[in-house]
């Protein structure tokens, strides 16, 4: 996945700027995205893949974000945020990604769309991602102590994000 040639498009009340995407796949030619959509994305990975890695990416700014130094490195840096991803499996092979690299045209409504994880849901994500250790976890512990383990689940998240 890479982001290439930035362009500004005018358009009635406001200009904004999109970029081209390439993926991998045949699907992805000739998709634009917005700096909000990658935004989005990256909020979302956030939100639903807590406690793991997320690429950094751009940060927003309201006033001259039009500038062609701005739009630039902006491009550059959105390049090095999918190509990162692109190399994490858990993040490329994500829900997220995939509306991402839809065709959909409103791409923050269709991510708030998915579904809440549950701290069930992240566990059996977490323990497919890390199955040594959590085959350890499960032998130290037993099978039947999952419930332990979700409990220490909910108190982590919470002190990140205390």
């Amino acid at each position: 996945m890479y982001v290439k040639d930035p362009e500004l498009k005018e358009g009635g009340i406001s200009s904004y700027v999109v970029y081209k995407f390439l993926g991998s796949s045949i699907a992805t030619a000739g998709l634009t995205r917005r700096y909000s959509e990658f935004y989005s994305l990256r909020e979302t990975l956030i939100k639903r893949w807590k406690g793991l890695y997320v690429p950094g990416m751009p940060p927003k700014k309201a006033i001259g974000n039009k500038d062609k130094v701005l739009i630039a490195t902006r491009c550059r840096l959105l390049n090095s945020f999918c190509r990162r991803i692109a190399k994490i499996p858990y993040l490329m092979n994500s829900e997220e990604v995939k509306i991402f690299i839809s065709n959909t045209h409103d791409i923050p409504k269709s991510l708030e769309k998915l579904p809440k994880r549950t701290y069930k849901d992240i566990y059996e994500c977490y323990k497919k991602l890390y199955p040594n250790y959590y085959e350890t976890y499960d032998l130290i512990l037993g099978k039947g102590k999952v419930s332990n383990f979700q409990n220490f689940a909910k108190r982590l998240l919470h002190s990140i994000k205390v």
